[in-house]
């Protein structure tokens, strides 16, 4: 997703339907793949599957991670708000199938620790940096709504 940045000065009373139709589209249809993979992820001979997806998942917002900045957790831009949702929710999904119904343990999913605390801030730093963004609270409510 683009990176969101607070508006100072102008107040922007609506967004365009093109964001809104780009946003739904996405969720939407990462939705509909990752509940068909999840469907085929339900025993323990299958677990390779859902490693080597969590994996790619990891590796895809490790590289948005690195491409909006958000590297830092001590060093973040506070006007700067940037968020994808199917990620962090494929992420969760991966992670629910491989716990509860795969026999995986959760020290064995895991990324390494410092990625670990910015997969965690993030989605928590998105909640708190919508309150800010109250001259164009459309876009960042959206976002939240689709959690």
């Amino acid at each position: 997703m683009n990176v969101n940045v607070r508006e100072l000065g102008n107040h922007v009373e609506f967004e365009p339907n093109t964001y809104y139709a780009a946003f739904s589209g996405e969720l939407e249809a990462s939705a509909c793949a990752m509940w068909a993979l999840a469907l085929h992820l339900k025993d323990d001979e299958t677990l390779s599957h859902t490693r080597r997806l969590l994996d790619h998942c990891f590796s895809a917002v490790r590289t948005w991670f690195d491409a909006v900045g958000f590297t830092d957790p001590d060093n973040l831009d506070p006007y700067q708000l940037t968020f994808h949702i199917p990620l962090h929710r494929n992420i969760a999904a991966f992670m629910c199938q491989a716990l509860k119904y795969q026999g995986a343990s959760l020290s064995d999913l895991l990324p390494e620790p410092r990625f670990m605390q910015l997969l965690m801030i993030h989605p928590l730093r998105v909640q708190d940096l919508a309150r800010g963004f109250l001259q164009n609270p459309m876009r960042v409510n959206l976002a939240l709504e689709h959690r």
